[in-house]
């Protein structure tokens, strides 16, 4: 079961962004009862196939799918321009279907040091497959917000007011990604609250030189 994420990119005119991701949780896997967990990777190449069939021209015709079949139909609305889709691979097997499939990546950020990691190996896989089309790269923090300042020395990495989480994005500054994408959904108490603080985190972010 393949997870799904779906975000506009504002800084190109609203345009859709695809994150697609294999899934992790067995139970998931065995409650929906598509394909064997074993077979996740399969399913994501096909996944990949579909979604640009569908957004395709028409008619759209995909025939030889393990678990997707479509006559010649007429599919829409369809895309206003094509959807770069992401990925946040992390496993050799994962980072080979990324550089060979897909048009960027989508990674958590879980430590400047393994991100800056993960992306030499992609950039070294990428010219070891012959793969001319650059990499996009969106970085994504989940923040664990709170209004006030966290003190003292148990704060994890992103824990606290805007200006400490923005102070934790710096350090992968010099690694040369592309985006960052801060979700603070989670953490929000309402719409009104999320617009506040993920306008405040832009401008901060935006001042601090990002």
């Amino acid at each position: 079961m393949a997870k799904s994420l779906a975000t506009l990119d504002t800084a190109s005119g609203g345009r859709v962004i695809a994150g697609l991701g294999s899934g992790w949780s067995l139970d998931e896997y065995a409650a929906v009862g598509v394909r064997p967990f074993a077979e996740r990777g399969k399913v994501m190449d096909e996944v990949f196939e579909v979604c640009r069939a569908v957004w395709g021209p028409d008619p759209v015709l995909y025939d030889d799918g393990r678990i997707t079949r479509i006559a010649s139909a007429v599919v829409g609305p369809k895309p206003a321009r094509p959807i770069p889709i992401l990925v946040p691979a992390n496993s050799p097997r994962a980072m080979r279907r990324l550089v060979d499939h897909a048009d960027g990546w989508l990674p958590y950020a879980d430590g400047p040091e393994q991100v800056a990691q993960g992306w030499r190996q992609l950039q070294d896989l990428a010219a070891e497959r012959g793969r001319t089309r650059p990499l996009r790269t969106v970085v994504r923090v989940n923040p664990d917000y709170t209004a006030k300042r966290h003190e003292g020395p148990d704060r994890r990495p992103f824990q606290g007011d805007v200006e400490q989480i923005v102070t934790d994005l710096m350090a992968y500054a010099e690694i040369g990604l592309d985006e960052f994408l801060v979700d603070v959904s989670w953490v929000a108490r309402d719409a009104e609250e999320l617009k506040d603080v993920a306008a405040e985190v832009y401008a901060t972010a935006r001042a601090a030189g990002f």
